[in-house]
């Protein structure tokens, strides 16, 4: 398998994982110094370092504004040239108050050692807080 294909593995693994909500695999599948960048002027934008902050800070307030029901990943393309993988999916969710939420992310991953080192997350935050925001 080349460098492109087992990067683009690991990402491949990694929507499966969010998907159905495996926190153990995402764990797995982070470097433990992983680097998340997501835009914004929410509560978790900013740049999130290590394992610790990106669970707490990103994913756990990210997921704090879903229902548990009603979460899908319909990924689009994943890319890779190397160690650095393009991603596109359409994010299906429900939000707390039952409000249906569908956004379109792109992420720019780097892999190394067949874990993921960096992420920066580009999506409509517009519609991030139009829609969950007031759920």
């Amino acid at each position: 398998m080349t460098s492109s294909q087992e990067s683009r593995a690991v990402v491949k693994e990694l929507f499966d994982a969010m998907a159905v909500g495996d926190g153990q695999k995402i764990d797995a599948l982070l470097a433990d110094d992983i680097v998340w960048d997501f835009p914004g002027n929410f509560a978790f934008s900013g740049t999130h370092v290590g394992k610790t902050a990106v669970f707490t800070d990103l994913i756990g307030a990210i997921d704090a504004l879903y229902s548990p029901e009603g979460r899908a990943l319909d990924v689009q393309a994943i890319i890779a040239d190397g160690h650095l993988v393009a991603a596109e999916y359409i994010g299906h969710n429900v939000g707390k108050d039952g409000k249906k939420y569908e956004n379109l992310y792109a992420w720019f991953l780097e892999i190394a050692d067949g874990r993921v080192r960096r992420i920066r997350t580009y999506t409509d935050t517009l519609h991030i807080h139009e829609v969950l925001s007031e759920s």
